[in-house]
């Protein structure tokens, strides 16, 4: 086998993190000392193959904690706990959030996130929906309850979990924060 195809076939089987056995490697590699760079990419395979399970786990849950929550308040599952007293923060951003009908579109978009993110392939667009709501809920604790309630543990693992999914899938929202420059447009004349 070439150099060149030996190296694109080990490249290959790193990017599908194939999980080789360690006398496959090593037999590999002893075999082939001129591919010795490969070697340290090889060694990311060390990893569990239950780690690319992570992600959809995490985003699963993620999804389920704001379906549930969600469908809680909006189809009134159970009863409501009291407002906040009229005469704090909470109550004035209450009182101007839950009669307009406001509350129920945020609910409702909590839903649809959280079918979103649940399902592998639409994960990232559900985190596009969450991802404001994840920042008002974090700016209300901070700002309206002076960080009262902000380090609470549903606040935590719900932040986590977003982070951590926003991370796994960094390489798909790459495209939304580079420029890339269409080659029509740099060679467009100038008007």
């Amino acid at each position: 086998m070439p150099r060149w195809l030996e190296s694109l076939w080990v490249m290959q089987r790193i990017g599908k993190q194939d999980v080789l056995s360690e006398s496959v490697r090593t037999s590999f590699l002893e075999t082939r000392p001129h591919l010795g760079p490969v070697q340290v990419a090889v060694r990311h395979l060390d990893h569990p193959i239950r780690m690319k399970y992570l992600p959809a786990i995490v985003g699963v849950l993620l999804g389920l904690m704001f379906i549930a929550s969600g469908a809680v308040v909006l189809f009134q599952l159970v009863p409501m706990p009291p407002p906040p007293p009229a005469d704090t923060p909470a109550g004035h951003f209450m009182a101007a959030f839950a009669p307009t009908g406001y509350l129920n579109f945020v609910k409702a978009l909590e839903i649809l996130g959280g079918i979103l993110v649940a399902i592998p392939k639409t994960r990232n667009l559900g985190l596009l929906v969450l991802g404001p709501i994840l920042v008002n809920i974090l700016a209300f604790h901070a700002f309206v309850m002076k960080g009262e309630g902000l380090t609470s543990p549903p606040i935590l693992i719900l932040s986590a979990m977003a982070l951590y999914l926003l991370w796994s899938g960094r390489r798909e929202f790459g495209g939304l924060v580079t420029r890339k420059r269409l080659e029509s447009a740099s060679t467009a004349p100038n008007a």
